[in-house]
């Protein structure tokens, strides 16, 4: 079986194309489209900058939504403060795996006669998937193969479609565009199957590490008082009140203890606008990692030291 057929058997879409990279998935999607080239795309304002990137390389303009400050994702109230005139499409990221309101999002699109495309890089779907991520309910969705990614291969991604004349113009353009294409290279493509096959335990791991730390940090610290533990993030994100981020990470380097400070607002990076949510969120976020290959003794570590830090 193809590994395109195979990531097919694990979503509801009908339709899948290896891309070299994530960020080229989101250009093949926004291409393949058919909306005019220089309209208006939104994005959410707290996202990988490769998202912001891959639209300006498309072609097309960009505009900021801020994001929810208890998600982390965009959400309708948000995208109706954003839209104008000039909008052709929406893309609606997973942030650290929380599954954005894809279904409302999919429903406001249809009604204005906008593109939506979804991208979950940052999750990939447990069997039961109720959370509707590579569903039915985007035009295109996108995924990733790069660093870190919940199936890493440190290369590659894909796109989805249900849409027979989107599939045509994705065919189309990755023939036209070799800069699109995923390299012919069969131990890579075994190397993702391989992961792939391994994705339920994968999740079921990192759920399990996740329920490890909401069991143990201080509850303050629980995103609106949320457990996260029924999806398989990316990372464990947290929210540092009243604390300096930069000297926590900073003490926490010297005893050999590393978190991340994904991912800064964009609206850092251009000229769209203040998004206040995501702009407090990137000052104060650290992520714990939380994949299959973390041990325990670790993520105990760092969650002590946070419970007992006194800056």
């Amino acid at each position: 079986m193809s590994l395109e057929n195979e990531l097919l058997k694990k979503t509801n879409k009908d339709f899948c194309f290896l891309t070299s990279s994530g960020s080229a998935a989101i250009i093949l999607s926004l291409i393949s489209s058919n909306i005019p080239l220089g309209s208006e795309i939104l994005l959410p304002s707290l996202c990988c900058p490769a998202v912001l990137f891959a639209i300006q390389v498309a072609g097309f303009k960009y505009k900021l939504v801020d994001v929810d400050i208890t998600t982390f994702n965009i959400d309708i109230k948000n995208i109706q403060k954003a839209i104008s005139g000039k909008t052709s499409a929406i893309i609606a990221v997973h942030m650290y795996g929380i599954p954005c309101p894809i279904k409302d999002i999919s429903l406001f699109c249809k009604k204005n006669n906008l593109i939506l495309i979804e991208d979950s890089c940052l999750i990939f779907p447990s069997p039961d998937n109720k959370y509707q991520i590579l569903n039915n309910n985007a035009d295109f969705s996108i995924i990733s193969f790069g660093y870190d990614k919940p199936i890493t291969a440190n290369y590659g991604g894909a796109i989805f479609t249900n849409n027979i004349n989107f599939k045509k113009r994705i065919e189309q353009n990755l023939e036209e565009n070799v800069f699109l294409n995923f390299k012919k290279d069969s131990s890579l493509k075994g190397k993702i199957s391989k992961k792939l096959s391994k994705i339920n335990i994968e999740n079921q791991k990192r759920i399990e590490n996740i329920r490890f730390i909401e069991s143990i940090i201080n509850k303050k610290y629980l995103i609106d008082d949320k457990p996260l533990s029924k999806f398989p993030l990316w990372r464990y994100p947290i929210i540092l009140k009243n604390i300096d981020r930069n000297n926590f990470i900073k003490e926490l380097k010297k005893k050999d203890l590393i978190v991340t400070n994904h991912y800064q607002s964009l609206s850092k990076l251009s000229f769209s606008g203040f998004c206040p949510n995501s702009e407090y969120i990137s000052k104060h976020i650290i992520n714990i990692f939380i994949h299959s290959k973390v041990d325990q003794i670790d993520i105990k570590s760092k969650i002590s030291f946070l419970n007992t830090f006194n800056d």
